[in-house]
């Protein structure tokens, strides 16, 4: 249960940024005004945080890993000692 709950909590940041884009975006995109109803609302939300979180990984994994991997060795390499960052 803990390792589930990690990957995530290295998510969550990203997340935490990149969901007004995504909820900007897909409004801003909408031809016809918004009208409230309880199966929309739902299906909005799953689908935001489906995509918050998808775009959250890749931003993890091209961007944020590489960074940390790259800081370690510099570091690691000032320091005498060559490390890579755990996944």
């Amino acid at each position: 249960g803990a390792d589930f709950w990690q990957r995530l909590a290295k998510l969550s940041y990203g997340a935490y940024l990149l969901h007004p884009l995504v909820i900007v975006f897909f409004y801003c995109s909408q031809d016809q005004s918004l009208r409230y109803m309880d199966v929309t609302f739902v299906s909005n939300f799953i689908t935001f945080v489906t995509l918050t979180f998808l775009a959250a990984f890749f931003l993890w994994l091209f961007v944020e890993k590489p960074a940390a991997n790259l800081s370690a060795v510099l570091l690691g390499a000032i320091g005498g000692r060559k490390e890579v960052a755990d996944a």
